[in-house]
């Protein structure tokens, strides 16, 4: 089995992890059903709320957190690989 690549693994995973935190937000927005996770979601992700700023903030640190554990998620595979 290939081994990852941690900038590139990094990267993508950021992207998706910050799309999942941009659609819940826009979700909270719209529908107000998941408004209590924005509220848990946002002690961690300063600023991030139901407004388009906050959507744009939340969306920022899920790309930042994403990248830090996507890396975090290759490196131990890369070494439980072997």
């Amino acid at each position: 089995m290939a081994k990852l690549d941690l900038k590139t693994f990094g990267i993508n995973f950021g992207f998706i992890w910050s799309l999942c935190i941009i659609a819940l937000g826009i979700l909270a927005a719209k529908y107000t059903w998941a408004n209590k996770m924005v509220e848990t979601i946002s002690s961690v992700y300063k600023g991030f709320q139901t407004t388009l700023m906050g959507v744009i903030i939340g969306g920022i640190w899920g790309f930042i957190d994403g990248v830090i554990g996507g890396v975090i998620i290759a490196w131990l595979f890369n070494k439980f690989l072997g």
